[in-house]
């Protein structure tokens, strides 16, 4: 029962502290800040984290998560190999969009993580990259798709994929649905399927 309300303690905080660097920015968020929208004392805030920057490290593991996730569900339904690297490309995509400025203050940021809060980052990375070179490589052996070295194909994936939040403008030209379509055909490209 005290690890579900803490878990739920620590939930609210990062929360809180997402909506705020998404507002505000990482460098303008303070820790009084995150706590004055909990209405909580600012030591209640460092009970569960450190620092701000682990507030962010934990953000981003749970968005990391978010996106594993997102490839589990993809992996579990009945579709063909391509339907499901389709899918999981285009909720990714909508992801990206989605937590965009959180993104890249993470990328901002990283280099000031602790040496554990980096490993941990690498490590969810890892995962990510490793499930989704599997997905791959079950088209592989379905004879759909055509790639010799299915790890690599799928860091190629995650780079451009990772890279959508830096150039992404809500007021461009194409609508989140028309980005998602076109890197969905882009990833299929990837993987040595010419057609979608």
């Amino acid at each position: 029962m005290r690890e579900e309300v803490n878990n739920f303690k620590r939930g609210r905080i990062i929360e809180v502290a997402s909506h705020l660097f998404y507002e505000r920015g990482f460098v303008g968020t303070t820790i009084d800040a995150i706590a004055e929208q909990l209405s909580v004392t600012k030591p209640f805030v460092y009970q569960f984290f450190k620092s701000k920057h682990e507030i962010l490290a934990a953000l981003i593991g749970h968005e990391i998560e978010s996106v594993i996730k997102l490839l589990d569900e993809a992996y579990s339904e009945a579709l063909s190999p391509e339907e499901r690297l389709s899918r999981f490309v285009k909720a990714w995509v909508r992801k990206n969009v989605e937590m965009r400025k959180i993104v890249v203050i993470f990328w901002q940021e990283q280099n000031h993580f602790t040496p554990e809060m980096q490993e941990e980052s690498r490590n969810l990375q890892k995962t990510l990259n490793g499930r989704l070179a599997e997905l791959i490589e079950d088209g592989v052996k379905a004879g759909v798709f055509n790639v010799g070295n299915p790890t690599l194909s799928a860091f190629a994936l995650t780079g451009i994929l990772q890279w959508i939040p830096r150039w992404y403008r809500p007021e461009g030209v194409l609508d989140v649905n028309q980005i998602a379509d076109y890197f969905a055909d882009i990833a299929l490209r990837v993987v040595g399927v010419r057609s979608s």
